[in-house]
């Protein structure tokens, strides 16, 4: 309260505060792992660097998200008590809540995983070549299709920053990239680049955005 009876607009003074409070946030979590870092390039080299900056990248714009959704909620000038209690409900949701149901839908959407080759025995490999899958007409549209429930779990993933975490560190890791094509047909697509893209964007703009138009209405008087 006191700021705002200095000759400055209150976007000027809620623009303030996120990047104070972002730039905190950010210094303290890369200094926080910064000692990891250093063990696991000792220890594992180029590879080893490059997953920990995937890793730590994807976690630092989960917490500046976190931030903003912070931002959004004591923004109302309603006392920190408040502010507080709506913090952790977000935090149930969000983490708890949301999170689990989020990964049980696309648990539910994957496709089974593939039979193994030859668990047929003799039969398979007497097999006519017309009759492989690799020949089947309709595979396509089953390859298709799988590549549209792919983004679909990816959309759905997006709607949550703590699957939205999961997801951007399993698409960017070349090592636990496969195991997410299991679970999302075409994980590795544009279309899915474009769905993490766009979610991270909305979460870091949304709240924000949502928080400075509830500062601008509080009556902090």
């Amino acid at each position: 309260v006191p700021t705002l009876t200095l000759p400055i607009s209150r976007k000027a003074c809620f623009a303030g505060k996120c990047i104070g409070r972002g730039g905190a946030l950010t210094v303290g979590y890369l200094v926080a792992f910064a000692s990891a870092g250093v063990g696991i390039g000792l220890s594992r080299g180029a590879a080893g660097w490059r997953d920990w900056v995937i890793v730590i990248a994807s976690g630092l714009l989960l917490s500046i998200a976190a931030g903003g959704v912070g931002a959004a909620l004591g923004a109302g000038g309603r006392g920190r008590v408040r502010a507080f209690g709506g913090a952790l409900v977000a935090w149930v949701v969000l983490v708890l809540v949301l999170d689990a149901v989020l990964l049980t839908v696309v648990v539910a959407l994957a496709p089974p995983p593939p039979g193994a080759v030859g668990e047929h025995g003799h039969a398979e490999l007497a097999a006519p070549r017309a009759a492989m899958p690799i020949h089947d007409p309709h595979a396509r549209e089953v390859e298709e299709e799988s590549g549209r429930t792919g983004a679909l779990s990816g959309g759905l993933m997006a709607l949550n920053p703590v699957s939205l975490f999961r997801l951007t560190a399993l698409a960017s890791s070349p090592d636990l990239r496969p195991r997410l094509g299991l679970a999302l047909p075409g994980g590795t697509s544009v279309g899915l680049w474009l769905i993490t893209i766009g979610g991270w964007l909305i979460w870091l703009v949304v709240p924000v955005a949502a928080g400075l138009r509830r500062f601008e209405r509080a009556d902090l008087g």
